[in-house]
């Protein structure tokens, strides 16, 4: 038996092993029947071939030709009525013609009109091989076989062009198998010039005609059982690849073992043998690595649309971080899948509540989508239990009958979705997306698949960054409500005893005012104490407003070094007094500020003032307020900086500083670094204090130059909660 010989009988064991297979999955399909059926004549027609290379009797060779002329009549047919099942297309008259004219030459196989008998063929080997003698009617069969090859790729073409998704990859595979069915059956039917002179080819072990019974189940097998379906161009990538790999290293060990053999003088020797292995197993371990090279550098050539598509999903990937509104994020994906990834539909739902899922964004707009979906729907109840995006053509046909991958298989069909993703991120269920099918009718390949994946995987991160950050700012919301109900709390009971006070005096002399009432200098005495206790009370009141309630601001260009030396020249004095030295120092390279001249002279009046009584009863006590350059929020800004080696604050007072009536000495309110810190917010500034206890204080005032910068800092300090209209 030699190789060429052998390949009818593993063609048919191929064909045996594949038609079980199918039959034992579904054995009362009718597409399962034909199938094995198709696989039962191509067994025959195979092992007929391979009987013909036997040493036989004319008895025995004419009982197998014929066997060998029933399998090619018969297998041709039985495709045809698989295919047109398959993708529902049975065009019964089509059928009944190609039914009849098989039925007609199986019977004039068996009446000696097709087959006019058998010839033995002696080949260059010497060995004996056994040929068909066409009949009076032999030259049908080819006619016939042709045709329904014809029919039978005609088919497959309208079927690639009709549907969409594994339907359509099945059909191209199956197309491209009926092709090379066509090639094999003329090369074998047309090779001889006169009906007299046909013999089939695979009777006398024709080469061709065996390699394309196998490639042909191959295809078939592939097109059947592989729900993955890679793209027919990704295919042919893939085998040109390994094709040219497997071309050049088998080359090269011919080569190498032709230079061997001749060296060795055509005698095997230990050298050869050594050679030989080291070249197999070389040729073992640097396959795979040039294939999948190749492969990629080939797949880059001809592929290159998933190339665009990986980097579109980066890019959007890069966008949803930077995002802060889930219906934007919803509704860019669904954009960028509809625009960069050709897909014709598109639903994305969001979790809101559990269970229940809301329908964020859909392409195109007023869809056939439900607005909300529940977990006892199908599709939300399939989804929840995957984990990775799966294609619905896919799962009909893993998925047993009546579970819930079949039932949300059937819903997903009647909104016309093709794939549905889980929407999953730190092992959280997030949402699901719903995708039609591809506008260019191609399948979603499993490099499809994975950057769905992936890109779920971001939204779904994504999603769940939103949702954190505005539960974060839910909680600082209720923090500072609860914040603002302390300060009230802490400023109603200092008002309260603030009040209360000169309530008290004023009430006191009132008591005693009608008994005294002729005393002039008690009356006297009275009417100071109250008027004094009621300024109190409305410089209380006046400073509480301030801070509760800053007014409106008249911003103006403002020059700080010249505020600085009017706030200088009018507290000099005061500070002279104190025994305190007062001095400045401005930056002329500054540029005007955009605030309210009023407001920043208060706020510089009232810590440069702090600042003298905490020099006091120091020796040589000096306060300096500078001005220079700065930066806030990443914009530029001007600083003042107002300095004293006064006796310095604790940490504790350093954190204290700026609260409400907060104070360490007996008189004041408590409330002017307050109202400071309130009136530099309100202008978009900040200010920081660095004090150690016996060293000093210093106090550092930052405020934006140009209105762009003065506006970004505002609203941000609007948007914390630290200002309020």
């Amino acid at each position: 038996m030699t190789a060429v010989s052998a390949l009818p009988l593993a063609a048919a064991a191929f064909h045996l092993f594949l038609g079980v297979l199918v039959f034992a999955r579904r054995p009362g399909r009718l597409l399962h029947q034909l199938f094995f059926a198709f696989c039962l004549a191509m067994v025959v027609a195979n092992v007929g071939a391979f009987a013909l290379t036997r040493p036989l009797s004319e008895l025995a060779a004419r009982a197998w030709s014929e066997q060998l002329l029933l399998g090619t009549i018969l297998a041709p047919l039985l495709f045809l009525h698989t295919v047109r099942l398959l993708f529902g297309t049975p065009e019964k008259p089509t059928l009944y013609a190609a039914y009849a004219g098989a039925i007609a030459l199986v019977a004039s196989t068996y009446a000696a009109a097709t087959v006019g008998g058998v010839q033995a063929v002696t080949a260059g080997s010497g060995e004996v091989r056994w040929s068909l003698v066409a009949g009076p009617m032999g030259g049908l069969v080819p006619v016939y076989v042709m045709l329904v090859v014809a029919v039978l790729f005609l088919s497959l073409h309208t079927a690639a062009r009709e549907n969409v998704g594994l339907k359509r990859n099945q059909a191209r595979y199956l197309r491209l198998g009926a092709g090379l069915a066509w090639v094999c059956a003329a090369h074998g039917f047309l090779r001889f010039s006169a009906p007299a002179d046909w013999t089939a080819s695979w009777a006398s072990g024709d080469l061709v005609g065996s390699m394309g019974s196998i490639a042909l189940a191959w295809l078939m097998s592939f097109a059947f059982f592989r729900h993955r379906l890679m793209d027919l161009d990704q295919a042919l990538a893939r085998t040109l690849a390994n094709s040219a790999v497997l071309a050049a290293v088998g080359s090269v060990c011919w080569v190498l073992l032709a230079l061997a053999q001749e060296v060795s003088f055509g005698q095997v020797s230990p050298r050869f043998s050594l050679l030989a292995s080291g070249l197999l197993v070389g040729g073992i371990f640097l396959y795979p690595r040039l294939s999948q090279r190749a492969g990629s550098r080939i797949e880059e050539s001809l592929l290159d649309d998933g190339r665009g598509h990986r980097d579109a999903v980066m890019e959007l990937s890069r966008e949803l971080c930077l995002l802060r509104d889930t219906d934007e994020m919803v509704s860019r994906v669904a954009r960028t899948l509809a625009s960069r990834h050709g897909v014709a539909s598109c639903a994305i739902y969001l979790e809101k509540g559990k269970g229940h899922y809301v329908l964020h964004g859909a392409r195109p707009h007023g869809g056939h989508w439900p607005e909300e979906l529940e977990t006892d729907n199908p599709v939300a109840g399939w989804a929840l239990s995957l984990r990775a995006p799966a294609v619905r053509e896919e799962a009909e046909q893993a998925a047993a009958p009546l579970s819930l991958a079949a039932q949300g298989c059937v819903e997903m069909e009647r909104h016309e979705s093709d794939v549905v993703v889980p929407l999953v991120a730190r092992e959280q269920f997030v949402g699901l997306m719903l995708l039609g099918p591809r506008r260019d009718a191609r399948i979603f390949s499993r490099h499809d698949l994975e950057l769905l994946d992936a890109l779920a995987g971001q939204l779904a991160v994504a999603v769940l960054t939103v949702r954190l950050n505005e539960a974060l700012l839910r909680s600082n919301e209720v923090l500072q409500h609860s914040e603002r109900l302390a300060t009230i709390g802490t400023m109603a009971a200092v008002l309260a005893h603030e009040i209360r006070n000169p309530l008290v005096s004023i009430r006191t002399f009132t008591q005693l005012l009608p008994e005294r009432y002729l005393d002039e200098e008690y009356r006297e005495s009275f009417l100071d104490l109250a008027l004094s206790e009621v300024d109190r009370i409305t410089a209380l009141v006046n400073e509480l407003l301030t801070f509760a309630r800053p007014a409106t601001h008249e911003r103006n260009p403002l020059n700080l070094d010249e505020l600085v030396e009017r706030v200088a020249t009018l507290l000099d004095s005061h500070a002279r007094k104190s025994g305190v030295s007062l001095s400045i120092e401005t930056d002329a390279s500054i540029p005007p500020i955009i605030a309210d001249e009023d407001k920043i002279n208060q706020v510089l009046v009232n810590i440069v003032h702090n600042a003298i009584q905490a020099c006091e009863g120091r020796s040589k006590g000096c306060v300096t307020v500078s001005t220079g350059r700065g930066w806030i929020n990443g914009s530029e800004a001007a600083t003042l900086t107002i300095s004293d080696d006064g006796c310095g604050m604790s940490e504790e007072q350093v954190e204290q500083a700026f609260e409400p009536f907060y104070t360490t000495r007996t008189e004041g309110t408590g409330l002017g670094l307050a109202i400071a810190r309130q009136l530099v917010l309100n202008h978009g500034g900040s200010v920081t204090v660095d004090s150690t206890p016996g060293n000093g204080t210093t106090f550092t005032i930052t405020l934006p130059v140009d209105s762009p910068a003065l506006e970004q800092a505002t609203n941000n300090l609007y948007a914390e909660g630290l200002i309020h209209a």
